[in-house]
């Protein structure tokens, strides 16, 4: 009798916390539903992972090992191809999955069958009111293209096989690959956000494992938080829009997903900058303390994404008058905005509530 295809597939690739990623399969397996399998792919990790994870013993967990270490994204890719469901969930190894809000997403995920979905975001969000917010075109490609957490990006299955070409992107992407695969079945379908209740952000890293995060030692420059790593990624996104896929989208519509991107990257280069470092919990997440970040240095920022955008639109011969009508709209707008909220920061500061309000306005809150 042929095994029934699972709806969805949770693809997790690990490398180095071995206590983390059992306490995750563990959590998800407490569900008793059947709908789903876990996949991990561990990257030769050196502490006790593959000790731990061969322990657990169920039907709907598999775990695969590379002899050696291999590029971090030869890893999520072996992850997520070797995911048997109907769809592809990406797990970060440090986030919490949430075993008992499983049958929700799996009845999203048949929603979502049934009528074309082939990729979504799933971001819990505790006053969203519907479980599936459904996009098409340049809207499903600016909702749901962008900087977010890899964990919560779900992929069709059968489309991710026709675009996964050998996994090219995991080999010319910057660090999101995830986005040019969301890209491709975009052109061929709809996307959706959801709210299926998995997963809320909350982080296994815990201040007292700073110092044996695998990511501690990295300098903050090039962790994919800082200003210059977004920066590059928002270069990566824009490109894969124009000119790579010519003829898909009009003029009209290529200036208005270039106007949200835009806007977007001056303030999570100034004002997200400042809240992510400030917190301790998204910093100790990403195995680094928190810090202040000046009201200069934020500044200094957008007036540097800004120059930088417009010379590399030059280099791409994307640089046009439209361009630079948008440019200069967003420009003045942004530096406003980021001052009205430090203000209004320093407001909350002085009545003594900014402490409470700062976990609910980070990335990861």
């Amino acid at each position: 009798m042929t095994k029934e295809r699972p709806i969805l597939s949770f693809c997790i690739p690990v490398y180095n916390r071995g206590a983390i990623s059992e306490e995750i399969v563990k959590g998800i397996l407490e569900s008793d539903e059947q709908c789903f399998e876990i996949v991990v792919s561990d990257n030769a990790s050196t502490d006790d992972t593959q000790e731990r994870l061969s322990r657990i013993h169920d039907p709907r967990f598999r775990y695969y090992r590379f002899d050696k270490e291999v590029p971090a994204g030869e890893n999520w890719g072996k992850a997520l191809i070797s995911g048997e469901g109907e769809y592809l969930f990406l797990v970060m190894n440090r986030d919490k999955i949430r075993g008992e809000s499983v049958g929700r997403l799996c009845e999203i995920l048949r929603y979502a069958r049934d009528n074309n979905i082939l990729c979504m975001l799933d971001l819990y969000q505790e006053k969203r009111k519907r479980d599936i917010q459904v996009y098409e075109g340049i809207d499903a490609m600016i909702i749901l293209l962008g900087q977010w957490h890899n964990t919560g990006n779900i992929f069709s299955r059968k489309v991710f096989h026709e675009v996964w070409n050998d996994g090219y992107y995991f080999k010319i992407a910057d660090a999101y690959a995830e986005n040019y695969f969301k890209r491709d079945m975009l052109i061929r379908g709809k996307g959706a956000y959801i709210a299926s209740g998995v997963w809320r952000g909350e982080p296994f890293i815990k201040p007292s494992d700073v110092s044996t995060s695998p990511d501690f030692a990295k300098p903050l420059d090039t962790m994919v938080f800082s200003p210059r790593r977004r920066t590059k990624l928002f270069f990566e996104m824009i490109d894969m829009i124009e000119p790579e896929i010519p003829g898909v989208f009009s003029h009209k519509e290529i200036n208005k997903f270039f106007r949200n991107k835009f806007s977007y990257i001056l303030n999570i280069v100034s004002w997200e900058y400042r809240i992510m470092y400030s917190s301790k919990d998204t910093m100790f997440h990403y195995g680094h303390e928190a810090q202040k970040i000046s009201f200069r240095e934020s500044m200094s920022n957008i007036l540097k994404v800004y120059q930088e955008t417009k010379a590399h639109l030059k280099e791409k011969g994307t640089y046009n008058i439209s361009k630079q009508a948008i440019m200069y709209y967003c420009l003045p707008i942004s530096l406003l905005s980021f001052t009205a909220k430090v203000f209004f920061r320093g407001m909350l500061n002085t009545l003594g509530i900014w402490d409470y309000l700062k976990t609910k306005l980070s990335p990861l809150g």
